[in-house]
C-alpha cells in the first residue's frame, strides 16, 4: 500500500481543538504591559538614556516579532475552520514501536509505565 492524502470534513471536536488554538488579544496586551513595566524598571535603576533606547529597541522588535506570528498562525486557523476540511494521510504503519521512555495507560490514574510495545 502506498501513501495517498485525501480530504475530509472537521468534526465540531477538530473545530473547538482549533478554536482553542486561536490566541486572544489578551496575550498581546499583557506582553505590552509587561515589556512597558520593564522599561519603567530600567529607566529608573540604569538611569541611562542609552540604556532605555536600547531596551526600548528590543522590547519593540518582540513584540512586534510576537504579534506578526501570532496573526500569521491565526490566520492559518482561520482559514482551515473556514474551509472546514483537513488533510489525512493514508500510509502503512512501518513499525509499532513508541519511541519515549514512558507512555501513559489509558484508565491509570496518571501512573506512568515502561514502553512494554
Amino acid at each position: 500500500m502506498t501513501e495517498s492524502e485525501q480530504q475530509a470534513m472537521l468534526a465540531p471536536e477538530d473545530v473547538a481543538k482549533l478554536q482553542m488554538n486561536n490566541a486572544p488579544i489578551g496575550c498581546l496586551i499583557l506582553m505590552l504591559a509587561l515589556l512597558l513595566i520593564g522599561g519603567i524598571v530600567v529607566g529608573i535603576f540604569l538611569n541611562s538614556i542609552i540604556w532605555v533606547a536600547g531596551y526600548a529597541l528590543i522590547a519593540v522588535a518582540i513584540f512586534v516579532g510576537y504579534y506578526l506570528f501570532r496573526k500569521k498562525k491565526n490566520g492559518l486557523i482561520d482559514q482551515d475552520i473556514l474551509n472546514g476540511r483537513k488533510n489525512v494521510i493514508i500510509a502503512p504503519i512501518e513499525s509499532k514501536r513508541i519511541d519515549s521512555s514512558e507512555t501513559l495507560v489509558a484508565g491509570d490514574k496518571g501512573r506512568s509505565h515502561p514502553n512494554t510495545t
